[in-house]
């Protein structure tokens, strides 16, 4: 069964205030959920067209059903021998390279390690294919990415591919041979990319101590609920909006001491601190940076840790010429 909210403290806020999800925002976070295979949420996406009363949501799961299963019928394809499939490891990393699909598949999955299967177009001779045959190259070209259209540039760009999770589970495809489903997939209207205004706790304040329960990795909320009620006040009723809008700035502390700011689903998100015990250098610049933003902490002490966070994972440099607290924000 898939968690449609991974945050504890999120999960029993909504519980408290008795917010619900409609069936077409259930379809959206199904759809987004991570840490969950492809095909569970397919199967969740098919479980809940079947009972939801909503036809116009269940005709759009239909076709994103039909539409997945036209990317991975396009991916396996390969009868003229025209590709070959390329397995890579988390660090790009080629370990297997394949004739047939079904059997990358197998290797890949097999391992149970992250991992992709790129679908590589193999050059024959020396005939170029015209850009317009692969969408990905020819929307480079345009944006001038590709210069010199030469075997070269074609060698290591992908007409599609899968990203296998450390279970040996798929996580993802996608097939630049397939964008028949393109425009529908992409439009607010269709349930992948609804926006979902989802009420989230107010203790989510700047300079909040969280967890990313995906990762485990610690932060500091720098906008929380505050500043998330004005925007909703300004832009919530904007038709252009999408589901990667709910989300907050959280900044997570780099091996180089500077402190990256990422835009986080709330869902996503708990407040809590890291152990000292396990990592006294993360802990420390997590309270420096959080007590700053909290009015009751110093800027010598956030450049201070942050400098010592950088010692310690012998990544001298960067956070060593910050003068201010914004220096360390990247």
């Amino acid at each position: 069964m898939i968690n449609l909210v991974p945050s504890k403290q999120v999960r029993e806020y909504l519980d408290e205030i008795g917010h619900t999800f409609t069936d077409s925002e259930r379809a959206t976070l199904i759809w987004h959920a991570a840490e969950c295979s492809r095909i569970d949420r397919l199967m969740a996406l098919n479980e809940l067209a079947h009972t939801t009363r909503d036809t116009g949501l269940q005709e759009q799961i239909e076709e994103r059903l039909m539409h997945e299963e036209k990317l991975l019928a396009k991916f396996k394809e390969n009868d003229n021998g025209e590709f070959i499939y390329v397995v890579e490891d988390k660090d790009e990393l080629q370990i297997g390279y394949f004739e047939k699909a079904s059997t990358a598949i197998k290797f890949a999955t097999g391992r149970r390690a992250e991992c992709s299967i790129l679908k590589q177009l193999i050059i024959k001779g020396n005939q170029l294919p015209p850009l317009s045959d692969y969408k990905d190259l020819y929307n480079k070209a345009i944006f001038g990415e590709v210069k010199d259209q030469d075997v070269g540039d074609y060698l290591w760009l992908p007409v599609a591919g899968l990203e296998i999770d450390d279970k040996g589970d798929v996580e993802s495809l996608w097939c630049n041979e397939q964008m028949d489903y393109f425009t529908s997939e992409s439009s607010q209207e269709h349930f992948e990319n609804s926006f979902i205004n989802i009420p989230f706790p107010e203790f989510f304040q700047r300079g909040i101590p969280v967890r990313l329960v995906t990762t485990g990795e610690y932060g500091i909320i720098v906008q929380g609920s505050e500043m998330w009620d004005d925007f909703i006040e300004k832009y919530g009723d904007e038709k252009d909006m999408c589901y990667f809008d709910m989300a907050i700035t959280v900044v997570f502390l780099t091996d180089d001491g500077m402190w990256s700011h990422q835009h986080i689903n709330p869902i996503y998100l708990e407040v809590e601190v890291p152990n000292i015990k396990e990592d006294i250098e993360l802990a420390r610049a997590i309270e420096a940076l959080s007590d700053y933003w909290s009015g009751s902490g110093s800027e010598e002490i956030v450049l201070k840790y942050a400098r010592q966070y950088a010692d310690s994972k012998k990544k001298i440099g960067t956070a060593y010429s910050a003068k201010s607290v914004n220096d360390l924000i990247c």
